[in-house]
């Protein structure tokens, strides 16, 4: 396949991986050892959004290298839906749960994951706006650099994070910045470029000590497995088989009814992964801080997983209209 083909499934591996990530935040038990693991991991679909997310930075600075503008463009894309969620949450968290200011404030400003007053309402939110800033010049880098020098970068980038060990939510983002690189130097290639047997075959090989890392890790480093990054270090060798694998499968059910189903599903959820991790983290903690103490801790979760749909639905509604407005605002200033 060529990359053209592999890219053309883009949005379904962040559908997928949107799937994964609230599977992996579900509170069900599992009924087996295996699915256990596979809900353990879950991680990997997140590195899998940002392997995506690194490829489309590239493509979109690629088109238009100014910096500002491509900052704006990710601000008013995310923004809306960002805020329509976050001031009723922070507003629950200040007047219910009574956090600080500063913790208001940090959320507001998608900072809260850099500062010491705890997580606030995702690592995630923080750590899109850091890749974002380092994009125009991870570009740069990598245009100039070969192959091998970037793949240098890639390893001095994961020796300086250790930098971060034992800083909690930091390590989290710092240790994933390879992977964004990653993402992003797979951009360089020709949309024409056609993988051979043996690039895949090794690429696909990279996930075996990948997964050998994380059981490792898991079964003698359990304790640092958050704090040291430990979890997301083996996922750089493990996502680009990931993201290629879903194209691939994707590629061959394309001409039976099953594929295009499947493709569709994935494409729709690819399509809005923002609005339904907003919701879903949301709805997750909020439902989970107030009702922790009731005693089917699952029938909250089933209730809490049936209103992601409409929420969604409301929050891009929601989304809609102030976008209607902003552009009617627009029009009428420039009139």
């Amino acid at each position: 396949m060529t990359k053209k083909d592999i890219i053309k499934y883009r949005n379904c591996w962040m559908g997928f991986s949107i799937l994964w990530v609230m599977f992996t935040h579900s509170h069900f038990g599992m009924p087996n050892a295996f699915l256990t693991f596979i809900k353990d991991i879950g991680f990997i679909s997140v590195d899998g959004f940002l392997f995506a997310s690194g490829l489309g930075c590239y493509y979109s600075l690629k088109k238009n290298d100014d910096i500002l503008l491509f900052l704006k463009r990710r601000f008013e894309k995310l923004a809306p839906a960002y805020y329509l969620v976050i001031i009723p949450f922070i507003l629950y968290k200040w007047l219910i749960l009574h956090v600080p200011f500063q913790y208001v404030w940090g959320n507001l400003t998608f900072m809260q994951s850099l500062t010491t007053y705890g997580t606030g309402f995702s690592w995630y939110v923080s750590a899109i706006w850091v890749y974002y800033l380092l994009a125009p010049y991870f570009k740069k880098l990598i245009d100039r650099l070969t192959w091998k020098q970037n793949f240098a970068v890639i390893a001095l980038m994961v020796v300086f994070s250790v930098a971060f060990w034992k800083t909690n939510t930091l390590i989290i983002i710092i240790a994933r910045i390879p992977v964004v690189y990653l993402g992003m130097m797979f951009g360089k290639l020709d949309d024409s470029y056609r993988f051979s047997g043996k690039q895949i075959a090794f690429i696909e090989f990279l996930i075996v000590p990948g997964l050998i890392l994380i059981v490792l890790f898991k079964a003698f480093f359990p304790h640092l497995l958050w704090t040291h990054g430990l979890y997301w270090y083996p996922s750089l060798l493990i996502v680009p088989a990931y993201c290629f694998n879903i194209s691939f499968v994707l590629h061959a059910l394309r001409n039976i009814r099953l594929g295009e189903i499947l493709t569709k599903i994935l494409n729709v959820l690819g399509a809005n992964t923002f609005e339904l991790f907003l919701v879903h983290i949301f709805i997750d903690d909020v439902l989970m801080e107030v009702y922790k103490d009731y005693p089917n801790q699952r029938l909250v979760w089933i209730i809490g997983t049936l209103a992601i749909v409409p929420g969604v639905l409301l929050l891009k509604k929601g989304v809609s209209l102030v976008n209607q407005i902003r552009s009617n605002h627009h029009v009428a200033a420039e009139s």
